[in-house]
């Protein structure tokens, strides 16, 4: 569209108010064009899309984003639109749920004292990594938790971390924490701030009792 004069983003809102009103209002219209001259037009307009300066870009910083691109592109070539874009999505999900399970955390043991880096967001699906981890901290150990670096943590990863000294310290070993920072993450969870807020909401809203207006009216 910048070849054809645009200089504003109404253009492209443009470009899809009329792609509407022909699809939808004038589809015969659509119907007297060849289906050999409209192919070869979608394909030379979408090609021109393509920046490969970005995608020589992307390769350096993520070459399994640079797998995803290439793969949806050409499943769409090969296949179909809709196909080639469900194939990139399941391929993004893949990509996070395994982020997700094998990069929230960092074990390193010395001796009989032991480093747990938290890294990121400490999600229900990384709650099995969690407590391998923690299985192979040694007995009798010093575990020191570190969570500078994290960002969020959910509530099965907090139980998970508030109820395991209570076995490991009959063992003779010492965790180390900063609890009110946990604590803090854990309460910066939107999930748990609606919990609160729709609980206290409920609690201001619950209607009078008849033996606590007696007791006002005695107090007054």
């Amino acid at each position: 569209m910048l070849n054809s004069g645009a200089r504003t983003k109404w253009s492209t809102i443009f470009d899809g108010i009329w792609r509407l009103v022909f699809e939808v209002a004038l589809p015969f219209v659509l119907s007297y064009v060849p289906s050999a001259a409209l192919g070869p037009l979608l394909v030379y307009k979408e090609a021109k899309r393509i920046n490969c300066k970005q995608i020589r870009s992307l390769s350096e910083i993520s070459r399994s984003e640079t797998f995803i691109y290439f793969t949806t592109m050409i499943t769409i070539v090969c296949q179909d639109l809709l196909f080639g874009l469900m194939v990139g999505i399941m391929l993004t999900v893949v990509k996070l749920v395994y982020r997700f399970t094998h990069r929230a955390l960092d074990l390193e043991t010395n001796g009989r004292v032991s480093h747990l880096q938290l890294l990121g967001a400490a999600t229900f699906l990384c709650l099995p990594s969690l407590a391998r981890a923690l299985d192979e901290v040694p007995q009798a150990a010093e575990l020191h938790i570190h969570i500078e670096n994290l960002t969020d943590i959910e509530h099965a990863c907090h139980d998970l971390i508030r109820d395991w000294p209570k076995e490991y310290e009959y063992t003779g070993g010492k965790l180390v924490l900063d609890w009110d920072r946990l604590r803090n993450r854990f309460k910066a969870d939107p999930a748990v701030e609606a919990m609160a807020v729709l609980s206290s909401r409920s609690y201001r809203g619950k209607p009078v009792r008849k033996d606590e207006n007696a007791s006002r009216s005695l107090s007054s």
